[in-house]
C-alpha cells in the first residue's frame, strides 16, 4: 500500500487561480499603500490650510489694531503695514 503525501491546496484552488490570488493579493497591497499615501497628502494639505488660515486671521486682527494698541505690542505702523501685506503662503 502505498500513500501519497496530498495537499488540498490544488483541491481548492486549481494552479491558476492561486495564481490569480497572488495577483489579487499583491493588487490589494498597492492598493493599501495608495490609500496611504493619498491619506498623507491629505493630512499635509489639511496642515498647511489650518496655518494659512491661521495667519489670514492673526492678519486680520493686526490690520484692526489702533495705533496706540500697537504701542503697546511694540510695533510701529510701517511694521504693521509690512505685516499685513504679506501674502497668506508667506510665514
Amino acid at each position: 500500500m502505498t500513500t501519497r503525501s496530498t495537499s488540498f491546496t490544488p483541491l481548492l484552488f486549481g494552479t491558476g487561480q492561486r495564481a490569480r490570488l497572488d495577483r489579487a493579493a499583491q493588487g490589494a497591497v498597492l492598493i493599501s499603500r495608495a490609500v496611504r499615501h493619498v491619506a498623507r497628502i491629505f493630512r499635509l494639505a489639511r496642515g498647511h490650510l489650518r496655518a494659512w488660515n491661521t495667519r489670514l486671521n492673526e492678519r486680520a486682527f493686526l490690520a484692526g489694531l489702533q495705533e496706540y494698541e500697537l504701542r503697546d505690542m511694540g510695533l510701529t505702523l510701517d511694521q504693521r503695514a509690512c505685516e499685513t501685506n504679506k501674502p497668506f503662503w508667506e510665514a
